[in-house]
């Protein structure tokens, strides 16, 4: 059973070594497709595109890593109570059907 859970705000996380894989996921990302269906003289098509940010996160290239830092409020652990054991069945005994 879940008593409370913790928090943290304003959270810095320094990671060091190799970070090019997180330095391109915090990079803009954009996302776009488009497609067209057409038979005979008529045609449809349609296109979309979408941009994302995150402003409540900050990335920071280092001289040996990156800092992230996480703005919003995130849970980072869980208070718990343990439930009591349930009791233990005794075992049925088989019984032999002639």
């Amino acid at each position: 059973m879940v008593l409370a859970f913790l928090l943290a705000a304003n959270t810095v996380l320094e990671i060091s070594g190799e970070t090019s894989a997180i330095q391109n996921h915090f990079k803009t990302s954009t996302t776009s497709a488009s497609g067209s269906v057409g038979y005979g003289p008529f045609s449809v098509s349609s296109s979309a595109s979408h941009t994302q940010t995150s402003a409540s996160s900050d990335f920071q290239a280092t001289a040996n890593g990156c800092r992230i830092t996480i703005k919003s409020p995130q849970i980072i652990g869980w208070i718990s109570q343990m439930v009591p054991a349930l009791p233990r069945l005794k075992p049925v005994a088989a019984t032999a059907t002639n």
